[in-house]
This record gives structure tokens, C-alpha cells and sequence, in this order.
């Protein structure tokens, strides 16, 4: 049994009958549907969440951390805007 997004999900009860192989197929289409509705976080929320987390922690974000967060917030951008212009 394949996913299809078009379709009401199953109900658990629909899902307790499948066999495993069923179950796991169903799963695994699911799961690659899912893929293709992600993106990775941009350098804006990369920082929100980074800060929010050192706020919490009670301690600031180093000089350090401050360019990781800014080298993968620019390197999710470019493969974002990849992936956007591949569609």
C-alpha cells in the first residue's frame, strides 16, 4: 500500500490490519512525500532559535558560534534556492 497524499489517511485500525511490508511501504512513501514539503532553516532562524537557546541557558552566543551560524544559515540558503529553482 503506497501513500497518497490525495487520500484521507488511513485510521489505526486500517493500519493494524496491513501486513508489516505493507505497513513499512506505506511508511516509507509517506515518509519521501513528507521530504518534499521541508526546507532548511535560513540564517534568520537559525539565530532566533541559537539565541533563544543561549537566553535560556543562561549564557550569550560567542564570536564563535556567531559565524557557524552564519556560514549555515548562508549554505541552507543557496541549497533552498536550489532546490526552489529546481521546481
Amino acid at each position: 500500500m503506497k501513500y497518497d497524499p490525495t487520500k484521507e489517511e488511513p485510521s489505526s485500525e486500517e493500519l493494524d490490519k496491513l501486513s508489516e511490508e505493507e505497513f513499512f511501504e506505506w511508511l516509507d512513501t509517506k515518509a519521501e512525500y513528507l521530504k518534499t514539503k521541508t526546507r532548511k532553516l535560513n540564517s534568520h532562524e537559525i539565530k532566533k532559535i541559537a539565541f533563544l537557546d543561549a537566553a535560556f541557558k543562561g549564557r550569550d552566543i560567542t564570536n564563535e558560534e556567531w559565524e557557524k551560524i552564519k556560514k549555515q544559515g548562508k549554505l541552507n540558503e543557496e541549497e533552498n534556492n536550489k532546490r526552489w529553482q529546481k521546481s
